[in-house]
């Protein structure tokens, strides 16, 4: 199982993790992948200081950043933000991003709630429409995790999920903490398949919520970062 954490502060090494986690869901995927900012190695005792710094931890810089895109079987878009982890480095929140079949009227959000649950709220007939959808608070709710710990230290996140009208099809976003391997025990892993369903979820609820309308051309293409080159 790929692991997004990795020895090396090395934005090719996070690259290829990455792509690997991405592969677990998606096998045939073709991914492109690029990243910003470049790290030098920390030295073992420039680690080690930096670790016995970490307790109680909130917040931590980011070091680079890495994106990968594919177009099968949505266009998808996945952003990692890392931090120095030791000598090393993890994901602090990851981005995922694809778009919809269908023209919404107004963007929707969704308001996390208690425990595993949680409502739709923005355009009204739209977030009543997926609100009424069994299981769906729950499932985003188990998606957007806040926290991620690393050691001593507990970093938190602004974890959302939200829908953003677009003329080409609804962009759907989700930005949470990355998700614990089996039992909560080793490194920390992508959640794409969870993201998948819910976005398929989400992309049949459309078709019957008012002034929601199909795209005129499915599968467009994801509008450009702000790092794409």
């Amino acid at each position: 199982m790929a692991n997004l954490m990795i020895k090396r502060a090395d934005p090719e090494d996070a690259k290829a993790e990455l792509i690997a986690s991405i592969h677990e869901t998606l096998p045939n995927a073709g991914v492109q992948t690029r990243s910003i900012g470049d790290v030098e190695q920390r030295s073992l005792f420039g680690a080690l200081g930096h670790e016995l710094g970490g307790y109680f931890r909130t917040h931590e810089p980011g070091i680079f950043s890495v994106t990968a895109d594919c177009s099968s079987p949505r266009p998808l878009r996945i952003h990692c933000q890392y931090v120095a982890v030791g000598r090393g480095a993890g994901p602090s929140s990851i981005l995922y991003l694809t778009r919809l079949r269908h023209v919404i009227p107004g963007p929707v959000a969704f308001k996390r709630g208690t425990f595993r649950s949680g409502q739709f709220e923005g355009e009204p007939g739209v977030a009543e429409r997926l609100s009424g959808i069994d299981g769906i608070g729950s499932a985003v709710w188990r998606l957007l995790q806040p926290l991620v710990v690393y050691g001593t230290a507990v970093l938190t996140i602004e974890s959302f999920a939200e829908l953003v009208p677009d003329d080409d099809g609804a962009l759907f976003g989700v930005v949470s903490a990355p998700a614990r391997k089996t039992f909560g025990l080793g490194g920390y892993r992508l959640d794409l398949a969870a993201f998948l369903e819910i976005a398929s979820t989400i992309e049949s609820a459309l078709a019957s919520a008012p002034g929601v309308v199909p795209a005129a051309t499915i599968n467009v293409a994801l509008p450009a970062g702000p790092d794409a080159a």
